[in-house]
């Protein structure tokens, strides 16, 4: 079990005095989960910040309405949320109130990286194990080097496999208590799911399919009719980054008329409206600020509200499959 919601830590600097502001921000407003990574720089910054955190504070400030609820996400009581912390590998040793994401990067994309990364972020964190790791990208030869060969490096394929076998093997020994990938296409996924069904119907005993994909979607950058099916038919959870676009189209993509139109109906803003479609989708979200009225912003009324089924539909034929960020699809 985890949150539907997580404060995206993407844009919070190591060395920044915003970044401390802004995760406080989002504990006491009542996220439950913060979404980090190893490129991020950041995680020996924030690991003391959540260490801090209580679970009776968490309860203290806990706001979400489940009256107000029109997701496909199961509400629970504070309780309940703070059991499933005990599950699959037993009471972890550690006392924790907040769940928090990890990532590998593609640079650490060996078993001795991925583990030596695991070992940093536990001592950042201090804790006995990681709530939910990530393979970030699909390939060990990424795009934005500009290497000409990453859309066609035979060897990303292989390393996928190696990489998610680490995984799996981290998991069996309890240092990780779910494990996912990001930024998976159909064409990454589809033969590492084969990979590991071959490998369970010959009895490997470790082999586990992706708890989750963490891609970017939006009303404008919508999942694909091959990717939704295969990860449906998986049990594969969607998590959405760039619900909001980014920097280079966030401004147009929340002055939109039917955003805004959909927004002043609500009595809401459009951040809200963009991250409520999400929601109400099925997909969990990451809203990112490094401003703390922004971060309680982008909480609390997304939380509050429901968008009807006019809404939905009308929002929902904004998809022009433009990509705020990377294309995963010209990683080999």
């Amino acid at each position: 079990m985890m949150p539907a919601v997580s404060l995206g830590c993407w844009d919070l600097k190591g060395d920044a005095d915003s970044t401390p502001i802004a995760v406080k921000a989002a504990l006491d407003e009542g996220y439950y989960a913060l979404d980090d990574a190893q490129i991020y720089g950041n995680e020996h910054v924030i690991g003391p910040i959540v260490g801090s955190f209580t679970k009776d504070q968490m309860k203290a400030v806990a706001k979400f309405d489940p009256t107000q609820d029109g997701t496909p996400f199961k509400v629970v009581s504070e309780d309940k949320f703070l059991e499933s912390f005990e599950k699959p590998h037993g009471k972890p040793e550690d006392d924790r109130a907040v769940f928090v994401t990890t990532k590998i990067w593609c640079t650490k994309f060996t078993p001795e990286g991925i583990r030596a990364q695991v070992e940093q972020h536990l001592k950042d964190f201090k804790r006995s194990s990681i709530d939910l790791l990530l393979l970030h990208v699909p390939g060990d030869h990424y795009l934005w080097a500009k290497d000409e060969n990453s859309v066609h490096d035979p060897r990303n394929a292989e390393t996928r496999i190696i990489c998610w076998k680490t995984l799996e093997a981290l998991y069996a020994e309890g240092k990780v208590r779910l494990i996912g990938v990001s930024n998976y296409m159909a064409k990454h996924l589809q033969p590492l799911i084969q990979d590991i069904e071959k490998r369970k119907a010959a009895g490997d005993k470790h082999a586990r399919l992706p708890f989750v994909n963490q891609i970017e979607i939006s009303a404008f950058c919508q999942v694909g009719d091959e990717l939704e099916q295969l990860c449906k038919q998986n049990d594969i959870i969607f998590t959405s980054y760039s619900s909001l676009g980014s920097a280079k189209c966030v401004a147009e993509y929340m002055a939109h008329e039917v955003i805004q139109s959909t927004a002043t109906k609500h009595k809401v803003t459009a951040a809200n409206v963009l991250l409520r479609w999400c929601l109400q989708k099925g997909y969990m979200i990451l809203p990112r600020s490094t401003k703390a009225e922004r971060v309680k912003e982008n909480y609390g009324p997304t939380m509050s509200f429901k968008l009807d089924q006019e809404d939905m539909e009308a929002i929902s034929k904004l998809n022009t499959g433009r990509r705020a960020l990377l294309d995963p699809h010209e990683i080999a």
